[in-house]
């Protein structure tokens, strides 16, 4: 694992180009540096403090998607959907495809599941890094590309081809980061704004070219909601805010 940190936010995307050209990677782009890489379901079982959780993830996980196909019309029936997520993504849609799609649209529409969204553009995940928590550090996270783990969804929608959408079947809920199969790029939070500035004039990567429709633009508003305090508004809110002439109190 890198963790290094350039200086300056020019300095900081020289670091990730040259990063990206040594090898296949994928990326992922997160706005704050989190202790762990792990997956919502993931994190939900440890809270809940279930044992064996390598062996029970799959095992969940189909539980899950036995559950939304009841409310997809191309499934039949009490449709008894087969035990084979635990052998990775690539290796389940040889047996049944239309589990990891569905498991695919499930992650899209925000659902838990043992995936991570990743991307197959570095400049996108450098996007989610500096998009959210503007006070905050965030990181790029560069994965060495599995093909037995990472699956390209069905682009269903703009949203996914805008992102160059890909997903990684996290073996045991998360990324371990002490491996060489890591790199993280610290973004540091006082980068950020220029560093989505050089984004969208110079490669049109911004909010309304990442998130191409309705569905996406409510998830990033509702993302920044996050960052919102009792008496502080997030900067979507105070985007819109501005906008009627009110200014919160200090």
């Amino acid at each position: 694992m890198d963790t290094q940190g350039p200086g300056t936010w020019q300095a900081v995307l020289d670091r990730l180009q040259q990063t990206a050209a040594q090898k296949p990677y994928v990326f992922r782009g997160e706005s704050q540096c989190f202790p762990r890489i792990d997956t919502r379901l993931n994190r939900r079982l440890t809270d809940w403090q279930v044992p064996d959780l390598p062996a029970f993830l799959p095992m969940c996980q189909t539980r899950i998607l036995q559950k939304m196909c009841q409310f997809i019309p191309e499934f039949p029936h009490n449709y008894r959907m087969p035990e084979v997520l635990h052998l990775g993504l690539v290796e389940a849609a040889h047996e049944d495809l239309r589990i990891v799609e569905l498991l695919c649209r499930l992650q899209h529409f925000g659902g838990t599941t043992n995936l991570l969204d990743f991307t197959r553009d570095y400049l996108v995940a450098l996007f989610f890094a500096c998009i959210h928590d503007e006070d905050q550090d965030g990181r790029v996270i560069f994965l060495s590309y599995d093909p037995r783990a990472v699956w390209e969804p069905t682009p269903t929608d703009l949203r996914i081809q805008a992102q160059k959408s890909c997903l990684y079947w996290a073996w045991q809920g998360e990324i371990p980061e002490d491996t060489e199969d890591v790199i993280i790029v610290k973004i540091p939070h006082s980068h950020k704004s220029s560093l989505l500035q050089h984004l969208e004039q110079c490669h049109h990567i911004s909010v309304e070219t990442i998130y191409p429709d309705l569905h996406g633009a409510i998830s990033w508003s509702e993302q920044e909601s996050r960052s919102e305090t009792v008496r502080t508004p997030s900067a979507f809110w105070r985007s819109i805010l501005a906008d009627t002439g009110w200014v919160p109190a200090p």
